[in-house]
C-alpha cells in the first residue's frame, strides 16, 4: 500500500458537481447501514440475497480469470465491504469508496474484523485524489442505478485504470420481462405495507430512486468513453418479490446456469459489462 492514501477521507470537500448527489443519495443509504451489513453477514445464499451474493459471485469469477494476487483494484460504492474484503483475502490490493460515509465506516468494521487492510474513504471517483500508480481493474455492484452521470463517471474511470486495465459495472436490466412483471407488484404491495405501517422505508420501494438500463446503450457508452467492450453476462432469472421467488429459487438457480448461454441471456435481471483500456 502507498504511504499516501489516495482516497478521500470522511473531512473532504467534494467537488461541487458531486455535492448534491452525495449529499442525497449518501444519506438515504446511511439509514439502511446496519440492515445492509447485516443482511450480507446472516442471510447468505438464499431469499433475497441470492440477487447480491449472484453478481459478487460473477464479478470474482471475472477479476480472478484475469489477474493476479497483488493487482490494485477500485471499488466505488462500496457498501459494507463485504465484497471487497473477500477479494482482499484473496490476495488483492483494494481501495475503496461510497458516497455513504456510514457505509465507508462499516466496510473500515469490516476489515477490521478480517485483520486486514485497505485504503477506504468517502466520496465519489471523481473525488479521488490522483494515485501513484493507476489500477489494474474499477468495479461496482449494484452502484451505476444512482449514479446520475454514466458518462463522467465511465471516462474518469477511464483515466484511473491502467492501459490494458479492466472495468466491470453491474446493472439492472430495463428489458428483462421478469421486471415488467415485478416492478407493477413491487409497486402495489408497498404502497399498501406503507398505508398499514407508515413505514418510510416501503415508499423508498414503491419509489425507488435507482434506474434501469439496456445492456447495448451501456456498451455504447463504454465504446464512447474509451473502452472495448469484453464480455457481457446476464444473471438471475426470475421475479423477486422481498425474499421470495417466482419460480423457486432452487430453479432460479438452475436457470442462471442454463441461460446464461442460451437465445434468452437477456432475460437476466441484471447484467454485467466488461471494458477494457486498449493499450496505447
Amino acid at each position: 500500500m502507498n504511504d499516501k492514501p489516495s482516497v478521500p477521507d470522511d473531512r473532504s470537500v467534494s467537488r461541487a458537481e458531486n455535492r448534491c448527489e452525495k449529499s442525497d443519495t449518501g444519506s438515504f443509504f446511511d439509514g439502511y447501514v446496519a440492515d445492509w451489513d447485516n443482511f450480507y453477514k446472516t442471510q447468505a445464499d438464499s431469499g433475497r440475497a441470492f440477487d447480491y451474493r449472484n453478481r459478487q459471485r460473477i464479478l470474482v469469477e471475472i477479476l480472478t480469470r484475469r489477474l493476479g494476487p497483488g493487482s490494485r483494484l477500485l471499488e466505488f460504492g462500496c457498501g459494507a465491504g463485504h465484497t471487497a474484503v473477500q477479494l482482499s483475502q484473496l490476495g488483492y490490493d483494494l481501495t475503496c469508496l461510497d458516497i455513504s460515509p456510514g457505509m465507508a465506516e462499516a466496510t473500515r468494521r469490516s476489515y477490521a474484523q478480517a485483520n486486514l487492510k485497505a485504503e477506504i474513504g468517502v466520496g465519489t471517483v471523481h473525488d479521488l485524489r490522483e494515485p501513484s500508480q493507476r489500477f489494474d481493474a474499477v468495479f461496482a455492484l449494484g452502484v451505476m442505478e444512482y449514479v446520475p452521470d454514466h458518462a463522467a463517471t465511465l471516462r474518469r474511470v477511464h483515466e484511473l485504470l491502467k492501459p490494458g486495465g479492466i472495468c466491470v459495472l453491474s446493472f439492472t436490466n430495463a428489458d428483462s420481462p421478469c421486471f415488467r412483471v415485478e416492478a407493477p407488484l413491487k409497486y402495489v404491495t408497498a404502497r399498501a405495507l406503507h398505508l398499514f405501517t407508515r413505514d418510510p422505508r416501503y415508499l423508498n420501494i414503491a419509489y425507488t430512486k435507482g434506474r434501469l438500463h439496456r445492456s447495448p446503450d451501456v456498451s455504447a457508452l463504454y465504446e464512447q468513453s474509451g473502452f472495448q467492450v469484453e464480455d457481457v453476462q446476464f444473471f438471475s432469472y426470475g421475479i423477486r418479490l422481498s425474499s421470495c421467488w417466482l419460480p423457486p429459487l432452487f430453479i432460479v438457480r438452475r436457470l442462471d446456469s442454463r441461460l446464461k448461454d442460451s437465445r434468452l441471456k437477456s432475460w437476466g435481471r441484471g447484467f454485467m459489462t466488461v471494458g477494457y483500456k486498449p493499450q496505447p
